[in-house]
């Protein structure tokens, strides 16, 4: 009976520690708990990394661009960015609320909840692409002379511009993904995500823009995003 109280004081003791062990480990890994200088910087690393890989799209087009084809094609390319820049101002409003939205819902929702409340954002998110990408194709050339782009690259910058737009949809669902991993406390695959598909990128550039020209170049964007979408 003795060394059964024994055992069972040893278990409980057992038990103890790694019920300690497990709270620190929490408690060490929470931004809420704790000293929060070193997870908030384990947590932010990854953030600004990936922030960093995803402007080697932006840089690889205009490198590659120049490097293979000439001024006229690379000042397409920047006027049919300048045009992109509304719908990805868009997209990026979407993922930024994902994001808020599921790190202020964590706390308090049950598994399923958030089941259904990513597979919502995800779901409005895709119906509001499909919109963005159908009015952007449509109107992508009015906007290009609202900016006034020169006539000699317009065609180009429509080209660019259009191509593009038909990887929007997997783009904004690609990157608001990305947003609610971040949101659930994951800062990592989201890097992992982003250096495959930048450097997929830059390949892909390579590439089509040798075959396609300056549609080379919007298609390999589209073509990345499109994979990360997929992963």
């Amino acid at each position: 009976m003795r060394q059964k109280t024994i055992r069972e004081k040893k278990e409980q003791e057992k038990i103890k520690q790694e019920n300690i062990k497990q709270e620190n480990t929490v408690q060490e890994n929470s931004l809420t708990a704790g000293p929060i200088r070193r997870p908030l910087v384990r947590f932010a690393i990854p953030v600004i990394l990936s922030m960093l890989a995803a402007q080697l799209y932006s840089v690889a087009d205009s490198m590659i661009i120049g490097w293979k084809l000439d001024s006229d094609a690379l000042a397409a390319a920047s006027n049919g960015a300048a045009v992109l820049m509304f719908f990805l101002f868009v997209s990026g409003g979407m993922e930024l609320a994902g994001n808020l939205l599921i790190a202020a819902k964590k706390p308090v929702f049950q598994k399923k909840q958030m089941e259904e409340l990513t597979w919502n954002l995800l779901f409005v998110d895709g119906i509001l692409a499909l919109v963005m990408t159908v009015l952007g194709i449509v109107g992508f050339r009015a906007l290009l002379i609202l900016i006034n782009t020169p006539e000699e690259i317009l065609a180009d910058a429509w080209l660019y511009g259009v191509v593009y737009m038909v990887g929007l949809p997997f783009q904004m669902i690609y990157d608001l993904a990305k947003q609610i991993l971040i949101g659930y406390g994951d800062s990592k695959t989201p890097l992992y995500t982003t250096l495959f598909t930048s450097v997929l990128n830059v390949i892909l550039d390579i590439v089509l823009v040798d075959l396609a020209g300056i549609g080379g170049a919007a298609a390999a964007s589209a073509l990345a995003q499109i994979v990360g979408c997929v992963i």
